[in-house]
């Protein structure tokens, strides 16, 4: 929209010559350990851990994302966690998507999101804060602990995460297998989002 694209030129502004990290948010009622993580409670407690270093970290510049579960389900909101927000860390307008997100983001921070397969697919480093079901597929950077999690994100000025041609077409094959729609020959059952009414869901159930 145009008020989305004023929204993008005042970032861009803003950034500067600032190395912009953006950190995607998630759903606040998930289960943040089924992966075997073990970091953080919850991800609210990785949040307000990231938060602390971003405010600190001058060098660069920090965008928190909230995650459009928040809309879905209400309840409890990024911007409502975060307050008094320092010069160098801005909550990003929703209604700018993640491809224009992608298109100044230096490097992306997530817990096990999506976006840490969109993101170096497109070539944009990721860390992750934990483990995830992607570790040994190698296309981001998983924390073996909250120590090495915050040393990691603490020297992001001074340290160049790149994609290489390796961990891209890595990221594209899982983000492929993941999230990608069965071919009809393969007659695969295929559910709406889990955001839809659930009168909608139990329809496709029961059919």
């Amino acid at each position: 929209t145009k008020k989305g694209l004023k929204n993008i030129n005042k970032i861009r502004k803003e950034i500067g010559t600032k190395k912009c990290i953006v950190v995607f948010s998630h759903c606040w009622y998930d289960f943040p350990h089924v992966y075997g993580m073990k970091n953080f409670t919850d991800f609210k407690d990785w949040i307000l851990q990231t938060y602390e270093v971003a405010r600190n970290s001058k060098d660069c510049f920090w965008i928190f994302r909230a995650h459009p579960g928040e809309k879905w389900y209400g309840g409890f909101f990024l911007k409502d966690l975060l307050k008094e927000l320092p010069n160098n860390v801005i909550i990003l307008n929703e209604k700018i998507s993640v491809d224009e997100i992608l298109k100044f983001a230096d490097l992306v921070i997530t817990a096990h999101g999506t976006i840490a397969l969109e993101a170096p697919a497109q070539g944009v480093p990721v860390i992750c804060a934990d483990k995830t079901l992607f570790d040994d597929w190698r296309f981001v950077t998983s924390c073996s602990s909250r120590k090495k999690y915050i040393s990691q994100i603490s020297n992001l000025s001074t340290i160049k995460y790149e994609v290489t041609n390796d961990m891209k077409e890595e990221a594209r094959a899982f983000l492929y297998l993941a999230i990608a729609p069965n071919e009809k020959k393969h007659d695969g059952f295929r559910l709406t989002a889990d955001h839809v009414r659930f009168y909608k869901l139990y329809q496709e159930f029961k059919s």
